[in-house]
């Protein structure tokens, strides 16, 4: 408390812009809510698309969290022909197809781009197959994101739950963190578990695999996947770098107090760190 009331006064304009960036970030969550996820909207959207075949070009982007995602799909979205409403399931909507489509129907010559993940598509009672054979009257292209280095993603996923800052848009300092070992064993196990499923769900559905560490990572790997994609669904390639960053660092030990203890159990349960 007596660190925060410092940080405040020595630097009043840091906590000014830290508490206007909450405010937006709450403002637009209120938003969402009563505009984009209201239920008399999707009842209006069940009414009008229900009896109709799907419509719409529609780029389904499916993956883990900290996998990269936000950064891919911001980048996509720097091109005019392809709109991008962040995570269009993330709450439990009524009616996937005719959510989705009413979405869709707003923005006629684009591509829809769905991001989804499997938390999204659980509390729906779908899986990736029944997303897609509802989307699957028209065109779509699917894609696949992973990340290979499973440890770094739980160390990732984990830091940004202890912290509450997911993405940053550069500036920022990292918050130095403690990390529980048992937990980071725990959520690198749930990804690999998590990951086996997806392969077989996006090979079997026919998705383009794409790779964090390989083809997103850094920023020319970035542009030369975008180019790749844009060019896959008939558009000219566009990029323009995303606003937003990572949050993990280069070297953990920057930023976890106690990395020396998380490497020994990593490394313990056969890990390579």
């Amino acid at each position: 408390m007596v660190e925060a009331y410092e940080a405040c006064v020595l630097c009043p304009s840091m906590a000014l812009k830290a508490y206007l960036r909450r405010f937006r970030l709450t403002a637009y969550r209120i938003w969402r809510n009563i505009y984009y996820f209201n239920w008399i909207r999707q009842f209006y959207f069940f009414l009008r698309f229900t009896a109709m075949p799907v419509n719409g070009k529609y780029l389904v982007v499916y993956c883990s969290g900290r996998t990269g995602s936000t950064v891919l799909a911001q980048a996509l979205a720097s091109h005019a022909g392809i709109v991008y409403e962040e995570e269009v399931l993330r709450r439990r909507v009524w009616h996937p197809r005719t959510f989705l489509m009413g979405h869709a129907a707003k923005h006629p010559y684009a591509w829809y781009l769905v991001k989804v993940k499997p938390m999204h598509l659980n509390p729906l009672q779908m899986d990736l197959a029944q997303l897609i054979h509802a989307l699957r009257p028209r065109e779509y292209i699917g894609i696949h994101l992973y990340r290979h280095n499973l440890v770094n993603q739980a160390i990732s996923l984990v830091m940004a739950k202890s912290t509450g800052v997911f993405q940053s848009a550069g500036g920022r300092p990292i918050e130095k963190v403690w990390l529980d070992p048992a937990l980071l064993l725990k959520t690198v196990g749930n990804n690999a578990d998590s990951l086996s499923i997806q392969m077989q769900q996006a090979e079997h559905l026919g998705f383009t695999s794409i790779c964090y560490e390989q083809d997103i990572q850094y920023p020319d790997d970035l542009a030369r996947t975008v180019h790749h994609i844009h060019k896959k669904l008939g558009l000219d390639p566009v990029f323009v770098p995303p606003r937003i960053k990572k949050i993990m660092p280069i070297n953990p030990n920057e930023v976890i107090t106690n990395w020396a203890d998380i490497k020994d159990s990593l490394e313990k349960a056969g890990y390579h760190v």
